[in-house]
């Protein structure tokens, strides 16, 4: 699925629901992306140049982090700057703080994944398309943390 599409996806599924979100200016973009240590794949990207988060959480618990907000394991945990989950960006938090879901980057691929403590990742998805299919049908693999 084209980017666009996806990301068209995704908003008309947050505005059939109420889920506010935050559109981004454009002037900001740039700047946003390039303001944090963090570096997003591509489509992360694309995401955030279009929209930066929800307002509030949706009607299951869901809050996409804004952009500025999005914070590795390390520092979210007070991880050791060697432990493996050190540099796993949380883009979601999950019912105020329940769980968080996460983005392990390794070279040119990542995996998404549910975090429920700091010394846990378990992957669920490999792209953020596929990630987005399952949050659009509240699939059940995106509460199965064990």
């Amino acid at each position: 699925m084209a980017k666009v599409e996806l990301i068209r996806k995704l908003l008309n599924y947050w505005k059939r629901n109420n889920v506010s979100f935050e559109y981004v200016n454009p002037v900001e973009v740039n700047y946003m992306l390039n303001r944090t240590d963090i570096t997003l794949p591509k489509d992360f990207q694309e995401l955030y140049k279009n929209v930066n988060g929800t307002a509030d959480c949706d009607h299951e618990g869901f809050l996409f982090y804004r952009q500025e907000d999005i914070i590795t394991m390390g520092k979210k945990f007070s991880l050791d700057k060697n432990d493996e989950f050190y540099n796993v960006a949380i883009f979601i938090d999950y019912m105020q703080g329940s769980w968080w879901y996460g983005v392990n980057i390794e070279g040119n691929s990542y995996e998404i994944g549910i975090i429920p403590h700091k010394r846990r990742f378990k992957p669920i998805a490999n792209s953020l398309e596929t990630f987005i299919d399952l949050y659009i049908e509240d699939s059940e693999i995106l509460y199965d943390y064990d």
